[in-house]
């Protein structure tokens, strides 16, 4: 394997904490940041470190992202319908958090690789059924799907000006077990 320390934000919540599973099977050492407002400590697997803590926290996520050679970054604020009413919160999270998880793999100095996690709503509502083309125009909707496309952004960015190797997820529908109501 190509990682052998690996940071999760988010990494006690329903998409997380079976990343952070898989991590481990694979072998490798993984550190989990998240500040349990959604996840659940016992949904991190044993032979994780739980740091609980904020990501818009720039020492708490630098302390989280030291050492590691890759960080996955899935913390969010992830309701497409409530994002209209926590506009500020929701912007907050995802792009800020997306920021100091940016600066915080920069400064680390070790990190190869950030796994950023995107998601749909940044096509607008053309997405259905029917798979859409990573090529199809993004003009989101909704406040959520603005803050992930913004991150999106951030994370071009980090790579063109720091060289920080970055890719961006675009989850559509994620569903199973654990998963919120």
């Amino acid at each position: 394997m190509r990682f052998s320390r690996a940071c999760v934000t988010g990494g006690a919540g329903f998409i997380g904490s079976k990343l952070v599973r898989r991590l481990l099977e694979l072998g490798c050492q993984v550190r989990v940041i998240d500040n349990l407002s959604v996840g659940r400590r016992e949904n991190v697997p044993a032979g994780a470190e739980l740091v609980v803590g904020d990501i818009l926290n720039a020492a708490q996520m630098e302390e989280a992202a030291e050492g590691c050679d890759i960080l996955f970054h899935l913390a969010a604020r992830v309701a497409i319908r409530s994002s209209f009413e926590f506009v500020v919160e929701d912007t907050t999270v995802n792009v800020a958090g997306t920021a100091a998880a940016l600066r915080a793999a920069q400064k680390a100095g070790t990190v190869k690789r950030v796994v950023s996690t995107s998601s749909m709503a940044v096509y607008s509502d053309a997405a259905g059924p029917v798979a859409v083309a990573e090529s199809h125009p993004t003009v989101p909707v909704s406040p959520y799907g603005v803050s992930k496309l913004a991150a999106e952004h951030l994370c071009h960015l980090y790579h063109v000006n720091y060289g920080v190797p970055t890719v961006s997820l675009r989850y559509f529908t994620v569903y199973g077990p654990r998963q919120r109501p």
